[in-house]
């Protein structure tokens, strides 16, 4: 089977515009999905993705989900949706550990392929209004400086975001 061929070809479900816009400067087409996918409960982000890629029904397709972990709390981390109108604004998390973990899966015929990603951070207030849901309120370290996620450079973030690294991991693979 030649991967690489196919995954030249792949598109990538979503309804979300940020998502679409990073894979889509990788050259991987985008496919506007606007059926909700439902979500199995588990906080493992892969296993989360490879249900939401075997519930499409489609073929040659890439989904991806995305969790916050706080760590040494007992937040749900793949709920991160719901979990961000609390955490936009409360303030007494600031500094807060955080890992952010992109897993995405790719359904070819009838074999799932999977990667992820993860970027490490912190919590930190007040939110910025550049960026997209909790990566306004993200810190992370580069070059031992620290800096708001989506106030890095375009060339630092293609090197650093977990999405983009997990769909570099499946292209190597």
């Amino acid at each position: 089977m030649k991967l690489q061929k196919d995954f030249e070809e792949v598109n990538f479900l979503t309804s979300n515009v940020v998502k679409a816009k990073t894979l889509k400067r990788m050259g991987i087409e985008v496919s506007n999905f606007d059926k909700e996918i439902p979500e199995i409960k588990s906080i493992d982000v892969k296993e989360v993705a490879i249900h939401k890629a075997n519930d499409t029904g489609l073929n040659n397709i890439l989904v991806e989900d995305t969790s916050f972990e706080l760590v040494g709390t007992d937040f749900y981390e793949t709920q991160i949706k719901q979990l961000f109108k609390f955490l936009e604004f409360d303030e007494s998390l600031a500094g807060q550990k955080v890992v952010w973990k992109v897993a995405l899966a790719w359904k070819i015929d009838e074999q799932i392929f999977v990667s992820q990603a993860n970027l490490e951070g912190e919590l930190y207030y007040p939110a910025v209004s550049k960026g997209y849901n909790f990566e306004r309120i993200l810190r992370v370290k580069h070059n031992n400086e620290y800096f708001m996620f989506p106030e890095l450079p375009e060339d630092v973030l293609e090197k650093i975001h977990p999405r983009v690294l997990a769909a570099q991991q499946l292209i190597e693979a």
